[in-house]
């Protein structure tokens, strides 16, 4: 679908699937969409503003930790935190970080588990999934392994 304009001012907005466009164009022209379907008549004069960009939210901040709490042949239990550093709230917060492969995370509390090969990840609780800033959350895990060598966490990060 193409939506065009015939406009008497000096800009144009144009909406196509709910996608806002802005468009130059000279009075008595039309706008590189195309022909009008239908002329529009000119618009009357207005004091309303009209903004070139929307608002973003901040950029996420944050820091992250995972940490062993203690291991046994066969198996550990760690904890793994983050604090938002931002200016803006974290919704759907995650921790996640690189183990050494043939680990499975097989409980969680304080938030959800998921490992993928070498990546494990906690994200945040279904019950409380926001972090506002200064604020910060720790989940523990329990996990699987072969051999007794205690786990090395690496490349941990947050969102």
């Amino acid at each position: 679908m193409r939506t065009t304009a015939k406009v008497a001012s000096a800009a144009a907005v144009i909406a196509v699937a709910g996608l806002t466009t802005f468009a130059l164009t000279r009075p008595g022209t039309t706008s590189a969409a195309g022909p009008p379907s239908r002329p529009s008549p000119a618009p009357a004069a207005s004091s309303q503003a009209v903004s070139a960009s929307p608002t973003l939210p901040p950029p996420i901040s944050c820091t992250a930790a995972v940490k062993l709490v203690k291991s046994w042949r066969g198996g550990f239990q760690a904890s793994a935190s983050i604090r938002n550093t931002g200016v803006g709230p974290i919704n759907e917060w995650y921790v996640r970080w690189m183990m050494p492969m043939g680990i499975t995370v097989t409980k969680a509390w304080n938030g959800r588990p998921m490992a993928n090969g070498p990546v494990g990840m906690i994200h945040a609780p279904e019950s409380n999934p926001r972090l506002d800033p200064g604020e910060s959350a720790t989940a523990g895990f329990l996990a699987v392994m072969k051999g007794a060598t205690p786990p090395r966490f690496s490349d941990v990060g947050c969102g």
